[in-house]
């Protein structure tokens, strides 16, 4: 098995994201990290981002797996006067797209 990078990571997770699907919404419409991105605040947009905690030793050896313990928070913007309506609509959505037991590579 080979190194897993914090890139891998985060592009595991922004993949899944892509995979969001919601009436009202358009992929198109998510904000990720270090990317050209003018959101049309007429329309609900995401700014995803990975935060990452300091990495542990998870094995002995030089080739021991490491611990990457971290948050990918997933900001949900919709536009003013929306109400709460859409914003639930899109977090449910997110909370099943990332359920618990998701595996993701």
């Amino acid at each position: 098995m080979g190194a897993t990078t914090d890139t891998d990571i985060q592009s595991a997770f922004d993949v899944q994201l892509e995979t969001l699907s919601v009436a009202g919404f358009s992929n198109s419409q998510i904000q990720f990290e270090n990317t050209q991105f003018s959101p049309d605040l007429t329309q609900p947009w995401l700014q995803p981002i990975m935060i990452l905690a300091p990495s542990s030793q998870a094995e002995v050896g030089d080739a021991g797996m490491n611990m990457q313990k971290g948050i990918y928070q997933i900001n949900v913007n919709v536009p003013a006067n929306a109400g709460w309506g859409l914003c639930l609509t899109i977090t449910g959505a997110l909370v099943e797209l990332f359920k618990r037991g998701t595996v993701l590579s």
